[in-house]
């Protein structure tokens, strides 16, 4: 089955969007602007890096370099063998019953997973500060949902249809369940 058509055209400072039978405006957005080029590709993956150059950021041939990984190997080992000793930590304390001992060392040990979870990736691959692809995939993923719910507030299913099949991360793509050709 097809799923149809769609129109996502921008006119001066909206867009003007079109989803089964439903016509609406929206304001402008790098969000909505990063929507176009996907739904323009459908299937094919997009450096998020690509997308916040067309919409307007530095080109990606020039978005820098990293500073080098959050937590070098020494300090991640650290992290995870205070970690193991806080295990046994908390069994003494839950042992003896001390429940303040047993607070602090519950909050440092959620603190360690906050830093670790922080610093580390999928696979616990290290992340690396200032990883130009990394800013490019938060901020991406964050104005592509801000755009999805501007599109909301007009026209709900095609936001779900939207929720549904755009893809973030280094690499975008907006993979519908359903051929959909969208005029852009």
């Amino acid at each position: 089955r097809l799923g149809g058509a769609g129109r996502l055209q921008r006119s001066g400072q909206v867009w003007l969007v079109e989803w089964r039978g439903r016509r609406s405006t929206v304001p402008d957005s790098k969000g909505l602007r990063d929507l176009a080029v996907l739904l323009a590709r459908p299937g094919q993956a997009v450096p998020a890096l690509e997308l916040v150059e067309a919409a307007g950021g530095p080109p990606a041939a020039v978005a820098g370099r990293s500073l080098g990984p959050v937590l070098d190997a020494t300090a991640r080992r650290a992290y995870q063998q205070r970690l193991a000793d806080l295990e046994d930590d908390l069994t003494e304390a839950e042992r003896n019953a001390d429940l303040g001992q047993l607070e602090r060392l519950r909050a440092e040990r959620s603190m360690l997973a906050a830093e670790l979870a922080g610093a580390l990736g999928l696979g616990g691959r290290a992340r690396f500060a200032g990883d130009p692809a990394d800013r490019a995939r938060k901020a991406v993923t964050m104005r592509i949902r801000a755009a999805i719910g501007v599109v909301a507030e007009q026209d709900d299913a095609l936001a779900r249809h939207l929720r549904n099949a755009i893809r973030t991360g280094r690499l975008c793509s907006y993979q519908p369940e359903e051929t959909v050709s969208w005029q852009t």
